[in-house]
């Protein structure tokens, strides 16, 4: 019996010594841009929101003005994931971010896939925006 109750105290004093690994803050309001080949930039945003683990949010589309909601989010210590599936025309567009949040800057890739084509990569900075006259999609 006195075995028993000092490997459960061990493994008690073990789980509670473990580092947690610890979620980065990615919520708030986040802005970008991306410039399509040959053509202007164009302003994105997205309110991301961090929740139990889970990175939901809506994506507003400056392009159009069309939000979208976030899929796939995800958050592993300080990288950051997501993604906006969008329709236009006759096809669909996949957008793919994944970065690594340092302050209130998330930078990594973009991968855009249109439809059927073989997708496209390139480097993405989102700023994590405060001020209330800039912010970003806001939830329906």
């Amino acid at each position: 019996m006195r075995i028993a109750s000092y490997f459960a105290a061990a493994v008690v004093v073990l789980t509670l010594t473990q580092p947690q690994r610890l979620l980065a803050d990615v919520t708030g309001n986040w802005k970008w841009q991306i410039t399509p080949q040959g053509g202007d930039p164009i302003d994105m945003s997205a309110q991301l929101k961090l929740d139990n683990g889970k990175l939901t949010g809506v994506f507003l589309d400056g392009f159009d003005q069309q939000k979208f909601d976030v899929k796939n989010g995800k958050v592993d210590g300080d990288n950051v994931s997501f993604t906006v599936t969008r329709p236009i025309n006759d096809m669909s567009i996949t957008v793919n971010y994944s970065g690594k949040l340092d302050g209130d800057t998330i930078k990594g890739t973009v991968e855009i896939k249109f439809g059927d084509q073989d997708p496209t990569k390139s480097d993405w900075k989102a700023q994590r925006v405060t001020d209330a006259a800039t912010q970003p999609a806001t939830q329906p």
